[in-house]
């Protein structure tokens, strides 16, 4: 099967994210869909330029949309949807296909983000969450299950608080989260190479959890594996 390769790219402005797209070597059966959805309205499809097997096309995201980008061929009916919001540029497959877009590597490498981590007991952590989302860091939920006995930290309160800036990363919870010191993460490699990819574009990011102490938390156990996959990364335990 034919492997579509070329760049998707987007850069975070002040209202949302600047999307460029380009594919190379796309068979002449493919068609490509891209829609935007905002929040509380309906989806507005995008225009793209063909010629022959290469499609372009640039445009902006609001912060508050859903992008997607559905590939299908017309003879076999396979699909694949990408979907971008600002925690996750990630492939949802509804079905195997051979699909690859492929990030270029910029002339100017840009320095890595910082890595902060923080648990939501320690004093003052409302204020700290509120002035990383304003210096635009994006905030990676890493709890097992996002509940809390204190209501401004369910998932669903944070969501509503910090939009686009916020993520859950079940990948990244403690499985044994109700037997301490034994850390076992329910998949750690997966959330921690989402982590490291806004980390390398240079996005801040703030891994967040109930605990104090960040000795103990399994906050270490995902700090240890961004350190490898981000050279020289700088971990603030808030």
């Amino acid at each position: 099967m034919q492997i579509i390769t070329g760049v998707f790219d987007h850069t975070k402005t002040g209202t949302g994210h600047d999307v460029t797209l380009s594919l190379h070597h796309v068979p002449g059966d493919i068609d490509l869909a891209i829609t935007v959805t905002p929040l509380g309205f309906r989806s507005v499809s995008i225009a793209y330029e063909r010629a022959g097997s290469e499609i372009d096309c640039s445009f902006s995201v609001p912060a508050q949309s859903i992008l997607k980008i559905t590939e299908r061929n017309r003879t076999s009916g396979y699909a694949c949807i990408y979907d971008l919001d600002a925690m996750r540029a990630r492939k949802l497959y509804s079905r195997a296909i051979a699909l690859d877009i492929r990030r270029t590597v910029p002339s100017a490498v840009p320095a890595p983000g910082k890595l902060f981590t923080l648990g939501y007991v320690v004093k003052g952590a409302d204020e700290r969450i509120q002035q990383l989302v304003q210096a635009h860091c994006l905030i990676a939920d890493i709890r097992l299950k996002p509940d809390s006995r204190l209501a401004q930290w369910n998932r669903k309160a944070l969501q509503s608080a910090l939009g686009v800036q916020y993520a859950w990363l079940e990948e990244c919870g403690n499985v044994n989260y109700r037997t301490p010191g034994n850390i076992q993460l329910l998949n750690g490699q997966a959330g921690a190479n989402i982590i490291a990819d806004y980390l390398r574009t240079g996005y801040d990011v703030c891994i967040l959890c109930k605990c104090a102490s960040p000795i103990t938390c399994h906050r270490r156990a995902v700090s240890d594996l961004l350190r490898t996959q981000v050279p020289a990364l700088e971990v603030i335990n808030l």
